[in-house]
C-alpha cells in the first residue's frame, strides 16, 4: 500500500512538471554478496547472475533548449532471483538526475542518476530468521535518444547498494552486504 501511494504521488509530482513514464528491462544484473558472515565467522563473497527482470518508473525528461537540466524519479523493480538465494528481491529507487544535451535540435542527451535505494525482497529471499534489509546508495550514468516529442529510449547502467542481516534461532547472525548492478534498457513515454 504504502508503495501505491508513493507512485501516485511522484505521478501526480511528475504530471505537473511534465515528465516521463519509463518501462524498462533489467538485464545483464549481478547479485553481489560481499563480507558474509555466519555467526561471525566468515564465508567470503558470492557473485553471481541475477534474471532479467522489468522495471517502472517515472522521472523528469531533459530540457532540450538547456545543455545542462536536472529532474528526479522514482523507480519501482519487479522481484527477481539469483543462483544460489531462494526468492526475490528488488530494490525501489528516488533519484535526482543530471541531464546533459547537445543542441535542441539533437535528440541526444546523456544522463547521471544519484540517490537513495530501498532493499526489498519476499519471505522467501529473507530466509527462516527475523530479517532486517537495509537499502543504500543508487547511482546510474547512460543515455538516451528523442525519437519523437512522445517517445525516447535510454540505457542507463545502475549500481544498488544494500546489507542483509538476519537472526536464526539456535544457528546465529547471517549478514552481507550487497551490491547489484544492471543495465537498464527503457522505453520513456512523456506526458
Amino acid at each position: 500500500m504504502n508503495r501505491l501511494i508513493t507512485l501516485l504521488i511522484v505521478f501526480q509530482l511528475s504530471t505537473l512538471l511534465g515528465n516521463g513514464l519509463k518501462v524498462g528491462f533489467d538485464t545483464i544484473g549481478k547479485h553481489k554478496a560481499t563480507d558474509m558472515e555466519l555467526d561471525d565467522y566468515s564465508l567470503g563473497n558470492m557473485n553471481n547472475d541475477a534474471e532479467n527482470g522489468f522495471s517502472i518508473a517515472f522521472q523528469s525528461m531533459p530540457n532540450f533548449n538547456e545543455k545542462l537540466s536536472f529532474g528526479f524519479g522514482v523507480e519501482y523493480m519487479i522481484g527477481r532471483s539469483t543462483e544460489d538465494f531462494e526468492g526475490d528481491f528488488y530494490f525501489e529507487n528516488l533519484f535526482l538526475i543530471i541531464y546533459q544535451t547537445i543542441s535542441p535540435e539533437e535528440p541526444l542527451f546523456f544522463s547521471g542518476r544519484i540517490g537513495y535505494g530501498s532493499f526489498e525482497a519476499d519471505d522467501k529471499y529473507k530466509g527462516d530468521g527475523l530479517a532486517n534489509l537495509k537499502g543504500g546508495l543508487y547511482y546510474g550514468y547512460g543515455g538516451g535518444y528523442k525519437i519523437d516529442d512522445k517517445i525516447s529510449v535510454e540505457a542507463v547502467y545502475t549500481h544498488n547498494y544494500g546489507k542483509y542481516d538476519s537472526y536464526i534461532l539456535f544457528v546465529g547472525d547471517s549478514k552481507y552486504d550487497l551490491e547489484y548492478t544492471r543495465l537498464n534498457i527503457s522505453l520513456i513515454y512523456t506526458y
